[in-house]
């Protein structure tokens, strides 16, 4: 597995989320499955500088998708550890880290329309309502969904629900974004688009 790394153009301004410092490092991560006979991952390193967009290469089944979920806290690694700011949060819970993960199957709940799916986070901080208003109102526009606020997720396409799944990672202001290999597959551009070109800007 590679890694290619691009830094952001000083001139992208970012609506939803304040610049903040930091950066994440993996330091000899290795991670082996139990009852798998060989490790997923073995004495992977890795930075990432504030402001970088990194994208992991690799054929499927060589980690790319682990690695994602240790960052997000969803996997603890069998060895290594994860940094932010060089403190120490590889034993740290998903609700915990600063972190949003956009998943393969987008896990929007069914049983709420878009605005509710996208304020959920918001709504779990204890946000006041006009300001979830506000920001789930620009997280929406910024994915071209204005409009679909009262639709549920079985009355969407797949790319808008993977929008869906994007504007509800990028609402809650964290600072990294990580996204499985389908996630990314959003259309950046066209009259529907938004997705990864709008992400990016986040």
């Amino acid at each position: 597995m590679s890694h290619q790394s691009q830094t952001a153009p000083p001139d992208l301004t970012d609506t939803l989320s304040p610049a903040r410092a930091g950066t994440l490092a993996l330091e000899h991560i290795g991670m082996r499955y139990p009852g798998a006979a060989t490790e997923s991952l073995s004495d992977m390193c890795l930075e990432i500088e504030v402001g970088e967009f990194v994208t992991l290469l690799g054929p499927s089944g060589c980690g790319k998708t682990t690695t994602l979920r240790i960052i997000a806290g969803f996997e603890n690694p069998t060895a290594g550890r994860v940094l932010l700011d060089g403190t120490d949060i590889t034993e740290q819970s998903p609700n915990k880290r600063p972190m949003s993960m956009v998943f393969q199957n987008y896990a929007l709940f069914p049983h709420m329309n878009v605005y509710d799916n996208v304020a959920f986070g918001l709504t779990m901080q204890k946000w006041k309502p006009a300001a979830i208003t506000d920001a789930v109102t620009i997280a929406l526009a910024s994915m071209n969904l204005t409009g679909m606020e009262e639709r549920y997720p079985h009355q969407l396409s797949g790319g808008q629900q993977q929008r869906v799944a994007l504007a509800r990672a990028m609402v809650l202001r964290c600072r990294g974004l990580t996204l499985t290999p389908r996630a990314v597959t959003c259309a950046p551009h066209g009259p529907t688009g938004g997705g990864i070109g709008a992400a990016r800007r986040g």
